[in-house]
């Protein structure tokens, strides 16, 4: 799709795609706010007792900021990560859930004991949020969870979000070369949504 400007040079190969997954992958975690670093939503993390959500839409920086507090978590606590969408069976996410109780109820006598990493909170039922949470109090752990609208029981501390200047910011980093115009036409296509919009340059720069 080319939309009527410039599109960044076609057909790279995949392992030289500025915008291959790995790459994306390793991007770190940028606030939207200037004056509120990582460090500082990992303290609210902890200052909230290792339970906490991070919320935002689709493609704004979740998933990276979970990276990063569970990045924290790990020093000396053992961390647990559970992951669910929309399209995860009910038997499997049952089973994932099943797992996760085990492995905080054999943790050791840390504070917390360990921390639950989920990726997907919003899309557990509601009563298994509430079983999961009772033990993790029961275990003395921490649970973090990712969700798009509230934090579902867990106190918000952080939320995320999509601008074009982010974006902007991404790109450069990835490809400082790459058109402005290509740019602008990859958020537009993707409707604010920052991974797609990467995953378009991607598509872009291998001339699909």
């Amino acid at each position: 799709m080319n939309n009527g400007v410039h599109d960044l040079p076609p057909r790279l190969p995949a392992d030289r795609n500025p915008f291959r997954t790995e790459r994306l992958d390793a991007l770190a975690f940028r606030p939207h706010h200037p004056d509120l670093t990582a460090d500082a939503v990992v303290e609210r993390f902890r200052a909230a007792g290792w339970h906490g959500a991070v919320v935002g839409p689709h493609g704004s920086g979740k998933s990276t900021l979970l990276k990063r507090l569970v990045a924290e978590a790990a020093t000396g606590h053992r961390v647990v990560e559970l992951f669910v969408n929309r399209q995860t069976p009910r038997a499997q996410r049952r089973a994932e859930l099943a797992r996760v109780i085990a492995a905080i109820d054999a943790s050791g006598a840390h504070t917390p004991a360990a921390v639950v990493a989920c990726d997907g909170w919003c899309h557990l039922p509601p009563w298994e949020r509430r079983r999961l949470l009772r033990a993790a109090r029961r275990a003395r752990a921490g649970v973090l969870g990712l969700a798009h609208l509230c934090g579902w029981g867990l106190p918000v501390v952080y939320r995320t979000r999509a601008s074009q200047a982010l974006f902007a910011s991404l790109v450069h980093e990835l490809e400082p070369r790459a058109e402005p115009a290509a740019a602008h036409a990859a958020w537009s296509v993707a409707r604010g949504n920052v991974r797609d919009a990467l995953f378009e340059l991607y598509d872009r720069r291998a001339g699909r």
